[in-house]
């Protein structure tokens, strides 16, 4: 009989344990402004590789986290600022995950004995400005998200020592120009996200040295115009998609005549998305793929 009433006690006890442990899970959510599409939640986890610590109301990088983990993932947190000391015993790092915290500022040094990192998440942040030379330790970094922020200029040399990053992504801040030299000399570069900001127009030199270049978007801005040979020299070229702008017209001038010469009398088939502009067909339209979503 007292078995029974031991046993059944136990029962009773570990019931309450769930229903505790469910409830706190239930309680624990990300903050409001974790978008969805993140798919972020409340979780920690570590391992001497593995550093894991997501929505979990932390407010600066942990100091805990091992010297030997490869992969830390803090997002939808509120850190709000990176320092010089936040990650600088962490130099065998390849995956640096900070998307969705409230950072603003982000201190010169701050990833410069992280030359392993190989993909770097800053999305759905707060930056208003990156300093020059901020990547310039990321030699071999080939990932680079900074999309959703509100970054409203580039100052040229913020992305000096990329040169192996092959997809960069600006979609979604409040750039109103690319000032010319501030993308270029990445030479692995293969997939540029500048969509769904506010430029009105597309500067000679603009994007220069980017010969490994396949997917340019820039669609939702408010571009009105493109300068004279601004995408010359971009021979691997095969999507751009420039739909909801505000462009009426798209001249030859676009490409310079070794583009045209060096592929037979016309560039190599490139895929133009140009739905959503007051544009009608004309002479160079005539032979350009029309596509509704080159993604």
């Amino acid at each position: 009989m007292g078995y029974n009433k031991v046993k059944a006690s136990s029962i009773y006890l570990l019931y309450i344990s769930g229903l505790i442990f469910l409830a706190k899970l239930a309680s624990a959510q990300c903050p409001s402004w974790v978008p969805e599409d993140l798919q972020l939640t409340l979780r920690d986890e570590y391992t001497d590789l593995l550093y894991w610590k997501q929505c979990s109301g932390i407010e600066q990088v942990p100091n805990d986290i091992p010297s030997e983990a490869i992969q830390v993932q803090i997002g939808g947190n509120v850190i709000a600022s990176l320092t010089q000391d936040s990650f600088k015993e962490l130099s065998q790092l390849k995956e640096l995950r900070l998307s969705a915290n409230r950072i603003k500022s982000i201190q010169i040094g701050t990833f410069s004995s992280l030359t392993l990192l190989q993909k770097l998440e800053l999305q759905y942040n707060l930056l208003t400005f990156l300093q020059r030379d901020l990547f310039s330790a990321q030699g071999v970094l080939t990932d680079l998200r900074l999309q959703y922020n509100d970054l409203s200029s580039l100052e040229k040399g913020c992305f000096n020592g990329l040169t192996s990053i092959r997809h960069l992504s600006l979609q979604g801040n409040s750039l109103t120009e690319l000032e010319p030299g501030v993308i270029s000399s990445m030479p692995s570069l293969m997939v540029l996200d500048i969509s769904s900001n506010s430029l009105t127009e597309l500067k000679g030199s603009s994007l220069t040295s980017l010969p490994a270049l396949y997917h340019l978007y820039l669609q939702k801005n408010k571009i009105k115009t493109l300068a004279l040979q601004v995408f010359s020299g971009l021979t691997s070229l095969k999507v751009i998609n420039l739909e909801s702008n505000s462009l009426v017209t798209l001249d030859w001038t676009v490409f310079s005549p070794s583009d045209w010469e060096s592929s037979g009398g016309h560039p190599t088939q490139i895929q133009f998305g140009l739905g959503g502009n007051v544009m009608e067909c004309g002479e160079l339209l005539c032979w350009i793929k029309m596509v509704s979503n080159p993604r």
